[in-house]
């Protein structure tokens, strides 16, 4: 499921490295999935709605998506007199986010059991991913932003 979310991310560096990993996982889980989202008049709905769901969870944000350094914000929240609704306000909107993002991943996770039944439930090691020649990117997280 990772693999596909990041082959879908925009703009992620590496990506040619993660192509070639989700290539290589379709191998190992003998499954063949598209990198594009096939059209509506595509006979498989099933992979439609995968593309879409994936794409949906990339469009997942908050008003404070992006924002390293929100201090100058609270500052002129606390001129406004605005702080504790604005941030309570926020906190909910991020707390829904991160529901959203959680039931985007059981759609997906759902979507993919209909689509590969028990081929998704073979596991495989980093050993047997180099094995393969598979190449095995950095993960999302030690990316820089």
């Amino acid at each position: 499921m990772d693999a596909i979310l990041d082959l879908r991310r925009k703009n992620l560096p590496g990506k040619d490295d993660r192509r070639a990993h989700f290539e290589g996982l379709q191998r190992l889980f003998e499954v063949d999935l598209p990198v594009e989202r096939p059209g509506m008049e595509s006979r498989n709905m099933l992979r439609y709605m995968l593309f879409r769901a994936v794409d949906s969870f990339h469009s997942i944000t908050t008003p404070w998506s992006g924002i390293l350094e929100g201090g100058l914000i609270i500052r002129q929240f606390d001129s406004a007199g605005i702080t504790e609704s604005a941030m309570s306000i926020s906190r909910e909107i991020s707390r829904l986010a991160q529901d959203s993002e959680r039931e985007h991943h059981n759609l997906i996770a759902v979507l993919l059991r209909g689509l590969y039944g028990e081929n998704l439930d073979r596991t495989f090691t980093l050993d047997e991913l180099r094995a393969a020649d598979i190449p095995i990117p950095v993960p999302i997280r030690y990316l820089p932003d």
